[in-house]
């Protein structure tokens, strides 16, 4: 029983998350009813759901709001271009439709196929915005790289979008409470799984000293005190490498003549 009021518990855990979705979309929606605030909005919440999803976030409300405001200007140009984008396409399709020949029906199926990939990029566009610090140009350009690279999980995102809508309005109204931030929940630990590939991990610098013997740490801590160089116990290795030739000592010299020589009278 104890355990069952840990709030530590995964269903506890699961519950407050489902609470913080639920303010969030009441969020979104307040922010969306200028319509043409609808790309900052949807772009604060993204900001927001991929910290969740992270359990990285715990003021909910300010980095939604800050997210909104930093991305004020670029969500709204963002969002105004994929509007025009989706009423050219809709209109066109709608005309296309209409003319009874062949080109007009090859023409209209052109346009479905770009109305899908449209919707496929609109997964991206505004959580690219809230992950990633880049032109407006080069955000849609990216969002619609990653729907072609990533066809299998853009997918998926449509259908949790569309499954969970077709839920909200005919089997369970209720649940509209979670709305939009429940396909931006559920979707946010795709969009973790796919970012994380495009975020470049800090690399980790060896120690130069690790491949060295105590004495030759020794010896170039003794130089670094009189100011004398060390030789460098790889340089040889590393001339190789690159394609140079060394120098060799005299002692070395000497060595490949005494061994020419007892070659030469075993042969005779």
């Amino acid at each position: 029983m104890s355990n069952l009021f840990n709030m530590d518990n995964p269903f506890w855990r699961t519950m407050g998350k489902l609470v913080d979705v639920a303010w969030l979309n009441i969020l979104w929606l307040i922010c969306c009813i200028p319509i043409v605030t609808v790309g900052p909005s949807t772009t604060a919440l993204y900001y927001v759901m991929l910290k969740l999803v992270r359990d990285e976030e715990s003021h909910n409300t300010r980095s939604f709001f800050r997210s909104f405001k930093q991305n004020f200007k670029q969500g709204i140009i963002i969002w105004l271009i994929m509007l025009a984008v989706f009423f050219f396409i809709v209109m066109d399709i709608r005309a296309y439709r209409t003319f009874q020949n062949n080109i007009a029906t090859v023409l209209s199926f052109v346009f479905i196929g770009l109305l899908i990939i449209y919707v496929l990029v609109m997964n991206y566009v505004f959580p690219v915005l809230s992950k990633f610090d880049n032109t407006v140009r080069r955000t849609i350009q990216n969002a619609f790289l990653m729907s072609i690279r990533h066809i299998g999980w853009s997918i998926l995102m449509s259908a949790v979008f569309i499954g969970i809508m077709l839920v909200l309005i005919w089997v369970f109204p209720p649940l509209m409470l979670l709305g939009y931030g429940l396909v931006a929940f559920i979707n946010s630990y795709i969009l973790v799984h796919i970012f994380d590939k495009y975020i470049p991990k800090e690399e980790e610098h060896e120690n130069e000293d690790m491949f060295m013997t105590n004495r030759e740490i020794e010896a170039q801590e003794e130089a670094e005190r009189t100011g004398e160089a060390v030789k460098d116990p790889f340089a040889e290795s590393v001339a190789i490498l690159k394609g140079e030739e060394t120098a060799k000592t005299e002692k070395e010299e000497d060595v490949e003549k005494e061994n020419e020589e007892k070659n030469e009278k075993e042969t005779d």
